[in-house]
């Protein structure tokens, strides 16, 4: 018998889809997008797999990751370099017309 996966039943966040749901209001898939994400960001204070490995495999672990899925980003947007963040706090106050 397969364990049913997710908490609720309900609209995932990420991809819009009705099912199965969890705490994060993700889907199956998009759950494991994010957790990919994290570990490709080295975000260990956020990712599940982290907390189950020793500190020593999280490198190998995210490796293991970028070389089967990839290294872009799949679901959380990529962080903005420095420069683009100056310049959208710069043009964030101006009114448009």
């Amino acid at each position: 018998m397969e364990e049913e996966w997710g908490l609720w039943e309900g609209q995932c966040v990420a991809c819009d889809m009705y099912g199965r749901i969890n705490d994060l209001q993700l889907c199956k898939i998009c759950a494991a997008k994010l957790e990919r994400d994290l570990m490709r960001l080295r975000d260990w204070n956020y990712t599940a797999t982290a907390f189950v490995l020793p500190e020593e495999k999280w490198e190998a672990a995210r490796k293991a990751i970028i070389k089967e899925f990839g290294r872009d980003l799949e679901l959380i947007a990529p962080p903005l370099s420095k420069r683009k963040l100056k310049q959208q706090r710069r043009t964030s106050g101006k009114a448009h017309p």
